[in-house]
């Protein structure tokens, strides 16, 4: 049975360029040229964070797996988003960055949950393919209907009404 849905946060919760920003090839910005202009090129997912609150109200708990970088985390554009969710495990906080398996054995074991009690999606597929190595069920991220449909199938709660 499924407890917890993890997701990544960024190209899920927050969709736009974020992916090119991080990207080594990109000019260095300074931390707040870089959040500036983060925060004009994304945009938070409403359909993702509806989502979430709907899982949560079925009983699954609701987590974020994120490598944000804390001046992000810390902005209160982002509330709304952190608060339709059970719990936030950012990597600045918790000392580990995905892909490294203690990201999640961290979650796991926080929550007392066994990796065949939840899944994982995430943009990226590094990410999905380290999660599965411990026996979490992942999935690559690609829309919301996507997302919804994958839900869907996998019968863990009904996300309609």
């Amino acid at each position: 049975m499924i407890k917890a849905v993890i997701f990544d946060l960024n190209g899920i919760f927050i969709r736009g360029i974020n992916s090119g920003l991080e990207s080594e090839e990109s000019p260095r910005l300074s931390v707040q040229e870089f959040v500036s202009k983060y925060k004009k090129e994304n945009k938070i997912s409403e359909d993702m964070i509806n989502f979430a609150k709907k899982l949560k109200e079925k009983g699954v708990k609701v987590f974020i797996l994120s490598n944000m970088i804390k001046e992000l985390a810390e902005d209160s554009h982002y509330c709304s988003l952190l608060n339709a969710v059970d719990k936030v495990y950012f990597s600045f906080e918790t000392g580990f960055k995905k892909p490294d398996l203690r990201a999640w054995e961290n979650v796991l074991r926080e929550n007392k949950l066994t990796p065949h009690e939840c899944i994982y999606f995430d943009d990226q597929d590094k990410h999905v393919r380290a999660c599965e190595v411990l026996g979490i069920k992942s999935f690559l991220f690609t829309t919301e209907e996507d997302f919804e449909k994958k839900i869907k199938e996998l019968d863990i709660v009904s996300l309609d009404g």
